[in-house]
């Protein structure tokens, strides 16, 4: 009879100091010398010499043990960063461009390289679908439509998007925000676009509308048409950020190409979405997420999106905090005074100081007249912004007096 101590060795705390005595210990408590000699003495010299070569001397100080690397774990690195992880639980986004003014401007974030955002192109009107850049496209209402388009008759665009609901579902499934982008006045995005919405409502997507209304000079028809949209659509989003295409002549001068006038008005649905997409995507020192952003724009109704950013030596962090306020385009009726939620994100170089930061959210702040209103800061360091800052602003529950 004989008896064997065991030595328990726990990956990544064994050591050579405490592995040796033990190692140590289970050796003398094995066979003698002469045991094993007398059990060696019935063996060929064949088998001795044989078994000679399979002991392994046991380990001293100076023979340390030689670890097996499939027994011992490897040290890994602290905190390693998964991207793939995050990407995986990152907030998914989707721009559902509706009709031809929608597509455009998604055309046009789609050419500005916007990421961790997915794009889907909606219309009745094959031809202009056909010119899409976005990854994913869907003819809507193509036994209706025979996909000729709504000839600016807001019911057939919504009889189009009810023809393709399922089409619409799978469009925008798995998403957590969906921004819904038309033109007001027309057939396809006036139509289509509170159908989509609700679909979103439906599917629990928070939804943000961004929508255009049409010039003056395209008649009271169109206006009123484009308003009756507007109306149907402030019901079933979210939020709802709506664009004067009349305030374009706030911006353009007498040089301002037609075409370039509206690329202005399509930047602004740009800056709305790469604000939103980098509050929630952004690691930051002071982070905002998913969470925050719902808090402040879900059930919010009208809403201003701003960004600024400025290289001013003297007082750069307000001027950029004027910008974000100030956007022409939106009209004067929308004030930051009545907002009932407020999502401020300050950016800058490591040069950002603390002081410019207050300063910034500061000025931000004290617009807003409701001391009950919820508004979230956040702040994030970007190399690119070295010797810049930029403030995006995200305000919501504004009351609108018109359009």
């Amino acid at each position: 009879m004989f008896s064997v101590a065991a030595a328990r060795i726990v990956p990544g705390v064994a050591s050579r100091r405490t592995l040796v005595p033990a190692m140590q210990q289970v050796a003398s408590f094995g066979f003698s010398g002469q045991q094993s000699a007398r059990m060696q003495s019935g063996l060929t010299d064949e088998q001795r010499k044989a078994l000679s070569k399979t002991k392994k001397p046991m380990p001293t100080e100076d023979k340390p043990i030689e670890f097996n690397e499939t027994l011992v774990r490897k040290e890994e690195p602290k905190f390693p960063v998964d991207s793939d992880l995050m990407n995986q639980f990152a907030p998914k986004i989707k721009v559902i461009g509706v009709g031809g003014a929608g597509g455009n401007a998604l055309n046009n974030m789609v050419s500005k390289n916007l990421k961790g955002v997915d794009f889907a192109a909606l219309n009745t009107d094959a031809q202009h679908l056909a010119t899409s850049k976005a990854e994913s496209r869907v003819q809507i209402g193509a036994e209706l439509t025979k996909g000729l388009g709504c000839g600016a008759n807001p019911d057939s665009g919504r009889l189009a998007a009810e023809e393709s609901r399922e089409e619409i579902k799978e469009a925008v499934k798995d998403a957590h925000l969906v921004f819904i982008t038309a033109g007001m006045g027309g057939g396809t995005g006036t139509g289509a676009a509170p159908v989509i919405a609700d679909i979103c409502y439906e599917m629990d997507i928070m939804t943000v509308g961004v929508v255009t209304m049409p010039f003056n000079f395209e008649g009271t028809h169109r206006r009123r048409l484009a308003l009756e949209g507007v109306d149907r659509l402030a019901e079933v989003v979210d939020t709802l950020i709506v664009i004067p295409n009349q305030n374009l002549f706030e911006i353009a001068g007498p040089e301002t190409t037609f075409a370039d006038a509206f690329q202005l008005a399509d930047d602004v649905l740009l800056g709305g979405v790469k604000t939103v997409a980098e509050l929630m995507t952004s690691p930051g020192i002071i982070n905002l997420d998913f969470a925050d952003v719902r808090a402040v724009m879900a059930d919010m109704g009208n809403a201003i999106m701003g960004t600024g950013v400025s290289d001013d030596p003297e007082d750069r962090a307000i001027k950029a905090a004027q910008q974000a306020l100030g956007n022409p385009l939106l009209g004067e009726s929308l004030d930051i005074s009545t907002a009932k939620g407020v999502l401020v994100n300050i950016s800058g170089g490591t040069d950002m100081t603390l002081y410019e930061v207050d300063r910034a959210a500061q000025l931000i702040t004290s617009k807003v007249e409701d001391e009950h209103a919820n508004v979230i800061f956040g702040s994030t360091h970007d190399p690119t912004l070295e010797g810049k800052i930029r403030v995006s602003l995200v305000a919501t529950g504004i009351e609108r007096l018109d359009y």
